[in-house]
């Protein structure tokens, strides 16, 4: 039987009215949905093409020399922002793709406010032809937001990075390890969060103790299954390559697991954002006055919107400006994702009589 809802999605459809919520059909909700498969595999590739290049032997022998800052320099962290920028072409992508649709929403806007006004004045003929509004990808301020964008994503990948693997290059001298295994264990966790690291270690040990309770891990690769088994029948150890192939492969499935939360916030927030900068070059283009669009806040339809989403739409029924911030309990906040995994949206109302009607 299906669980009742918490009883914060009753007080959400209580609260909230039909247009409040995300339809599942919202353009830039599909648009997101679509890359965000694309966004995961790029961030995936980065990670996996990194790791590739981490010189372990280099790191081993900086450790043996007690060259600890050497040892954690030798991951080269520039080595991942570069490959990260390569990824971030699928992001970009999305961006363009969400504007351009958002373009197409606006034309249809611009002519709305023109048949209205031909309507009124009972001038021009209805097949009266008018230029489509078109999103300018190359603009200064749509490269410096992409850059910007780009910039603070890495930074947040990337930050720390070379910190934590010193602090784990101590660690791991500090219980005794030696300089082979630190490295190795730098190795995997290359790309991961700390508790993803964490698993990848404890999976290693499970395969070196023949632990049966390492066929449950759930990222493991099922490929190795029978052999993990015929090792738990025999009481033989496996070779030191075949527990390396299979956290290899279990370090590629978290990594692709990371990459795809990664997208599922990252998508969201390029879609919202392409959508806006389509908005944002209407009205600095005249098309719309300024201060003629309105953003308001949507959220999804289900008992998994989180406590400070589900206030926005209330706490901004009438909308904000193209560049104000929406209220919410958490303080100011821009367009959606508030968070990780957001799934809300945003919808653009224009006011008719506040848009220039001559060629958009």
């Amino acid at each position: 039987m299906r669980s009742p809802p918490c009883c914060g999605a009753l007080r959400l459809r209580k609260a909230l009215r039909a247009h409040q919520y995300l339809p599942r059909d919202n353009p830039t909700k599909l648009i997101a949905e679509r890359g965000g498969p694309k966004i995961a595999a790029a961030i995936g590739a980065a990670f996996k093409q990194f790791r590739k290049r981490v010189p372990v032997r280099d790191i081993a022998d900086a450790i043996r020399r007690r060259d600890y800052h050497r040892a954690a320099d030798a991951i080269a962290v520039p080595a991942l922002q570069a490959e990260l920028r390569h990824g971030f072409a699928a992001i970009a992508s999305l961006h363009k793709e969400s504007a351009e649709r958002g373009a197409k929403e606006i034309s249809a806007v611009a002519r709305s406010a023109r048949d209205r006004g031909r309507l009124r004045k009972d001038t021009a003929s209805s097949d009266q032809p008018l230029d489509e509004f078109a999103f300018d990808l190359y603009t200064d301020d749509v490269a410096s937001t992409l850059r910007d964008y780009q910039d603070a994503l890495i930074s947040s990948l990337t930050d720390g990075e070379r910190d934590n693997v010193f602090a784990a290059i101590l660690a791991g001298v500090r219980a005794g390890e030696t300089p082979d295994e630190i490295a190795i264990e730098i190795r995997d966790s290359v790309g991961l969060s700390d508790r993803q690291a964490q698993a990848v270690q404890n999976y290693r040990a499970m395969l070196e103790a023949n632990d049966p309770d390492a066929l449950g891990r759930a990222l493991r690769d099922d490929t190795f299954d029978n052999a993990f088994q015929d090792a738990l029948d025999s009481g033989l150890a496996l070779s030191g390559e075949a527990i390396d192939d299979m956290v290899d492969a279990y370090v590629d499935r978290a990594l692709d697991y990371r990459a795809q939360m990664i997208a599922q916030t990252e998508s969201v927030r390029a879609a919202n954002l392409g959508l806006h900068d389509a908005y944002q070059q209407a009205t600095d283009r005249g098309v719309f006055q300024q201060g003629a669009t309105m953003r308001f806040w949507l959220t999804s339809m289900d008992e998994a919107v989180c406590p400070i989403c589900e206030g926005i739409p209330d706490a901004n029924q009438d909308g904000v400006g193209l560049d104000d911030s929406f209220d919410s309990d958490d303080g100011p906040i821009e367009d959606p994702p508030q968070h990780p995994n957001c799934r809300c949206g945003v919808e653009y109302r224009t006011d008719l009589d506040m848009v220039n009607t001559g060629n958009a």
